[in-house]
């Protein structure tokens, strides 16, 4: 391979994996009226969320081309490696690391895999998600490039004539949390230094989804190979090599590490190294063992296949790994199963202490959702009512992260389906307007002496003024013939949560939505029943 083709590779892959990466930001910074649904694609080509949405295809067909060209997902698909690619080049030159070869570790390695086919077998996508690169970096889209773009946005917008040319209008800040906010610094502050010390070492030694495909990497038909009669030993390929994979003294690479940057073929003034078809003799490694005797001979141990080196270890670690998928897709049908039998113990409480934390329409249950939601916030991100915030605690500590329905900022749009439209992972499947009007994610609750009909004697009306299925309507309230009080009627609740978001009452809410352990079918009253609302003037 001459060298004007070992660039054209590498700027190849910069510009495909740079398209890809601005695409994923745009997707869950940018507003949904702004970037369009479709461009959601490079979202459905991330590994984990495709196994956990059961469409094998994908991992599939990433796998193949693995075999195929070696670990191009690490170099052109995923979002983290492509992050750990900008912070990289965002050093000046003399503050960069200059790695040299690190040798693997493969027992790191293999404990990490193990845990992830664990986690991922029993369902805790939480623990998952600590390592698994797409949530990962999901979790620093949202919280910190999305209020950069909202931040560049605002300040665009306040120039008329660019506002009014680009079609700008000023944007709220997403309030999602303090913990979620912590989080997503301290990984971004984590992956900077992390970089900077040691290159992308994080996808050589501690990614799981990088080291199963960097298993299969190592027997890619397409590979690096050294040309020992061209290598002058300079070592400008270990100083480019992102991952410290390259072994200059024995011109050997370690191709279970290698993202396939094409860099060190590039920076190669000698045409030592080539990225094609392995050479068909087998290289050696030399185990040198030095003894002092007398004259301080050295012996030579006698010479291994580098390619036998770590086969059992290959084959055991992939006989679990093939385990370990067999398991995850026996065990889908169970998991249904018990989403749909996980809310036949749900009472609701009296007062809003006692309160279930909604998940989003379409999740079916706790359950499922828990066992599928790999806590990426790309529903966060999209949701245009801002009604889904992260967890922190309230689905318990073990599912922190993973988004919940909040009232205090918006409310579930009636006829929105966005967040079953942008999930990668099933965790949130996909469904029709009509089918969303009929899930009842929760169940509205009314504490009377709380509203302020009764406290204050002051008329309302604002809860069901906002309730599109009728659920809460007002009533003559007794104690004063002049005034309405709001009555509720749960089985026609779909849990939207647009009467506890438009109650004035603080700080607890005289009326609000009582999450469902496993959603039911919402009531709907036929054509010609409705009731017209009788809504006073408002009270506040």
């Amino acid at each position: 391979m001459q060298v004007g083709s070992a660039k054209l590779l590498q700027y190849g892959r910069r510009l495909g994996g740079a398209l890809i990466f601005i695409l994923l930001v745009l997707f869950f910074a940018a507003p949904g009226d702004v970037f369009p649904q479709a461009a959601q694609w490079a979202t459905r080509l991330q590994v984990v969320p495709a196994l956990l949405a059961g469409a094998w295809l994908v991992p599939a067909l990433l796998a193949l081309a693995t075999l195929v060209f070696g670990r191009v997902y690490c170099s052109l698909i995923c979002p983290l490696g492509l992050l750990q690619d900008l912070l990289g080049r965002l050093y000046p030159k003399k503050y960069r690391s200059r790695p040299r070869f690190r040798p693997p570790s493969p027992r790191l390695r293999q404990g990490i895999v193990i845990f992830f086919l664990i986690v991922l077998i029993f369902g805790n996508t939480v623990l998952l998600s600590l390592l698994e690169p797409y949530s990962l970096f999901g979790i620093m889209a949202v919280h910190l490039f999305k209020q950069g773009w909202i931040s560049l946005n605002n300040m665009l917008a306040q120039f008329a004539p660019l506002a009014a040319f680009l079609g700008l209008h000023p944007l709220q800040y997403s309030n999602l949390g303090l913990v979620s906010f912590l989080v997503a610094v301290l990984l971004l502050v984590f992956f900077a230094v992390f970089v900077l010390l040691r290159g992308r070492d994080y996808c050589g030694r501690l990614c799981p989804v990088g080291t199963v495909l960097g298993r299969l990497g190592r027997f890619a038909l397409l590979r690096l190979r050294f040309e020992e009669e061209q290598c002058v030993h300079c070592g400008r390929c270990e100083r480019v090599c992102k991952t410290s994979c390259l072994d200059i003294d024995r011109q050997e690479a370690d191709y279970s590490r290698c993202v396939v940057c094409f860099n060190c073929v590039a920076a190669c003034p000698h045409k030592a190294l080539r990225y094609g078809l392995p050479q068909r003799r087998a290289k050696t490694q030399n185990a040198l063992s030095i003894s002092e005797n007398g004259g301080g001979a050295v012996q030579q141990s006698a010479s291994l296949p580098v390619y036998e080196t770590g086969r059992r270890q290959f084959v055991g670690l992939h006989l679990a790994a093939a385990s370990g998928m067999a398991a995850l897709a026996v065990t889908h049908a169970a998991k249904r199963a018990q989403a749909g039998l996980a809310g036949n113990a749900v009472e609701t409480g009296d007062t809003a202490a006692a309160r279930i934390a909604l998940t989003p329409p379409g999740s079916g249950s706790r359950s499922h959702f828990s066992r599928r939601c790999t806590a990426c916030q790309l529903c966060v991100a999209r949701c245009p009512s801002r009604v889904l915030r992260p967890s922190t605690g309230e689905y318990g500590l073990l599912q922190i992260l993973q988004p919940r329905m909040d009232f205090h900022l918006g409310f579930c749009n009636y006829d929105c389906v966005v967040c079953s439209q942008v999930c990668p992972s099933g965790a949130i499947l996909p469904f029709t307007v009509p089918e969303k009007h009929e899930t009842q994610t929760g169940n509205v609750n009314f504490i009377q002496h709380l509203c302020v009909v009764e406290s204050k004697q002051q008329s309302c009306g604002a809860c069901a003024e906002h309730c599109p299925t009728l659920a809460v309507k007002m009533v003559p309230y007794d104690q004063a013939p002049h005034l309405t009080i709001p009555t509720i009627t749960p089985d026609l609740c779909v849990g939207c949560g647009a009467c506890e978001y438009a109650c004035p009452v603080v700080p607890d809410k005289a009326i609000y939505v009582q999450g469902l352990l496993a959603h039911k079918k919402a009531r709907i009253l036929p054509k010609g029943q409705e009731v017209e609302r009788q809504v006073e003037g408002f009270g506040f």
